[in-house]
């Protein structure tokens, strides 16, 4: 086990009509001036905007607003956002929406108090001295970003996205409404329970020296949204399965997956953000293809603990095989549902439509400079360039 630190500042607010509380709940964390950043998912969820903006109202708040802020979240944007709060002086950032607007948020946040380029703070070159609160009403089931220390930028100009972690764009306020997730489309949904998927796994694959109430906690997160996504995908309007999967999107990256654990291997969600820079390709089916590839690659550098993947996520018995035929049948397993989400497979590739890969440089990207990278498994850049080329065959 590793020594941790666990701090989760963020409260939780779930269940239904809960936004309606917005404005009280921003008032007892001293708020006066508000800046909204609000995009697709604010717009299909009927009122929605118009019930956060009257409780603000209703508290005495004051707010301006930032208003289409689509995936993904990009420079541009943040610094229309940055411009927009600095005029008016704001002293708190709230975002309805998703990941992206989450994502975005934050970068705004940074970028209000502080000088000098908002791409900067994503590529180390400069480290922020103050960030703005932030609060987040949630309206989709995905990365999790309502209780997390991280965000991601994209610069389009570059074709690059960048991830920054610190500890303050961790949002004081979470509110979560399971009702708001049922204006998304399914394509959007299922590929923020890869999301889900995706960074439990990432926390999970570690051959170091975990700690074991951890690792059950990954497990049974694990278990759960798989369930529970194929219920939603049987039965869309269950609201009980939607309810489980949002609330194991905030569980899933708040650090609690990671107690003792450490980190984990970063390497598919740095193949993930490069696609995303370089071919916006959907954030579900990005990760689903760099995992699939990455699984399949690395699992001898640990077949132990893919076979207990295969046992406790998958339910798979002793009696199936050996150590090694249960842990390339719970690869196979996680592909199966990974397709049956759409997120590879012919379904995928009509969501990206017809893009030619070039995988040396998206092997560049993600070497940056390095020559090796990964935990499960240390990769060196031939090692990468090859998982590339698979990934890029599971949208056949």
């Amino acid at each position: 086990m590793k020594n941790f630190t666990y701090h989760v500042p963020t409260k939780v607010v779930f269940g239904t009509d809960r936004e309606r509380e917005v404005g009280k709940l921003l008032c007892e964390r001293g708020a006066k001036k508000v800046l909204i950043i609000h995009g697709r998912q604010a717009e299909r969820c009927k009122g929605l905007y118009e019930r956060v903006v009257k409780s603000l109202e209703e508290a005495g708040i004051q707010y301006n607003d930032v208003g289409g802020a689509y995936p993904p979240a990009t420079r541009a944007k943040a610094n229309e956002g940055i411009a927009l709060g600095r005029i008016e002086n704001v002293d708190y950032i709230l975002a309805i929406g998703s990941g992206a607007v989450i994502n975005l948020a934050k970068a705004i946040a940074i970028g209000i108090p502080n000088d000098g380029d908002i791409w900067e703070y994503y590529t180390k070159e400069r480290t922020p001295k103050t960030i703005l609160p932030i609060g987040v009403v949630s309206t989709n089931v995905a990365g999790g970003g309502e209780m997390s220390a991280i965000s991601q930028l994209t610069n389009k100009a570059k074709r690059s996205a960048k991830i920054l972690y610190h500890q303050d764009t961790r949002p004081q306020l979470a509110v979560m409404n399971p009702m708001l997730t049922f204006t998304l489309p399914m394509d959007e949904l299922l590929g923020g329970i890869m999301e889900i998927l995706m960074l439990t796994m990432e926390r999970y694959f570690t051959h170091d020296s975990t700690m074991e109430l951890t690792d059950n906690i990954c497990e049974v997160l694990m278990r759960v949204v798989i369930r529970n996504s194929q219920i939603i995908m049987e039965e869309p309007n269950n609201y009980e399965a939607r309810a489980n999967v949002m609330w194991a999107s905030a569980l899933a990256h708040n650090d609690l997956t990671g107690c003792g654990n450490g980190w984990g291997d970063l390497t598919v969600h740095n193949m993930q953000k490069e696609l995303l820079g370089m071919y916006n390709v959907p954030q579900g089916i990005a990760l689903a293809m760099s995992w699939a590839a990455w699984a399949k690659y690395v699992y001898k550098a640990d077949v132990f603990r893919f076979y207990r993947y295969g046992r406790t996520v998958w339910n798979l018995p002793r009696e199936f095989g050996t150590q090694e035929d249960i842990a390339k049948e719970a690869i196979t397993f996680t592909e199966d549902i990974f397709r049956a989400m759409g997120m590879l497979g012919e379904r995928a590739r009509q969501q990206i439509g017809d893009v030619v890969f070039d995988t040396e440089a998206l092997t560049d990207r993600v070497m940056d400079g390095e020559s090796q990278i990964g935990a499960f498994k240390v990769l060196t850049r031939e090692e990468v360039k090859d998982i590339f080329d698979e990934a890029v065959s599971y949208l056949e």
